[in-house]
Formats: C-alpha cells, structure tokens, sequence
C-alpha cells in the first residue's frame, strides 16, 4: 500500500469527527483533529503544519504522527469557523508561521445538495474529501508549495 494522504480536520465535534476519521483510513491519516473554534484552529494549525505538537490541543482524536506534516487541511460543513471571516483568521495564522508549508484549506461546498444529519450525511463527506483530495494529489497540489481555498 502507498504512503496515505496526511491531513490536519477541523470539525464541530468528536461525535462527528471520529467516525469521518475512521472512514477516511487508511488512504488518508488524520494527524491532527482540531475541535469547534476559528481560534482552537489558529492556535494548534501553525505548529501542526510545522511538524510539531500543538501547544495545546482541543481534541484526543488524530495519530499524533506529528512527524508527518499534514498535506492539507480539512474544514468539517458544521464547523461555525467554515465561515468566511472565520476561514481568514486560520489562514492568515498559516501564513504568519514562517515554518509552516503551504497546504489547500478545504471548505465544504454548500452548494451541493447533502442529506440530512445522520450516518448517511458523514458517508457522502467521506466520499467528498477522499475525491477531493484524490484530486489534489492527483494534480500535484499536495507539495507543500500550494496553498489556497478549495472546496469539496
């Protein structure tokens, strides 16, 4: 088996984001999963993305590989820090940590239609990001040298 996609979550919650990280193996590894606030985000992403342990970190879900950088970051739909304003204050907190690689952010579409909450919902999430960041790779996005907004 090829080395798996390495990828930092943020998600509303651990209800929801350990099962999406378990339907995400073994293709992609979760090395870190960040839990319910912009500012949680933008306090444990900068030392994630540097290969280094979170100072403090708001979630026990993840590998903790912190030795394998993730190659991008995954915003879960519920999440309130998915907003615009929001969605700022993270990436402008990458871009201060000199250290830390350039990685796509990934945002939920809301334009494509979902099912309700439920297990339904988390499989067609997982489907969503394994495609995108499928893609990603495929395209050669994953390096370290592409940052930017894409969506799933």
């Amino acid at each position: 088996m090829s080395e798996p996609i390495y990828i930092a979550l943020c998600g509303e919650s651990e209800y929801i984001g350990a099962p999406v990280i378990e339907g995400l193996k073994p293709e992609i590894e979760v090395v870190n999963f960040t839990q319910a606030s912009a500012q949680n985000a933008a306090d444990e992403l900068p030392y994630v993305l540097c290969g280094k342990a979170p100072l403090s970190n708001s979630s026990r879900l993840g590998t903790g590989n912190y030795g394998k950088i993730p190659q991008a970051v995954v915003l879960g739909g519920a999440a309130e820090f998915a907003a615009d304003e929001k969605f700022k204050l993270i990436s402008s907190a990458l871009e201060k940590e000199a250290e830390a690689r350039l990685v796509p952010i990934l945002r939920s579409d809301k334009k494509v239609e979902m099912p309700p909450r439920g297990p339904e919902y988390g499989k067609r999430v997982i489907e969503r990001v394994k495609a995108a960041l499928f893609k990603l790779k495929e395209d050669g996005k994953l390096d370290g040298k592409h940052g930017g907004e894409e969506f799933y």
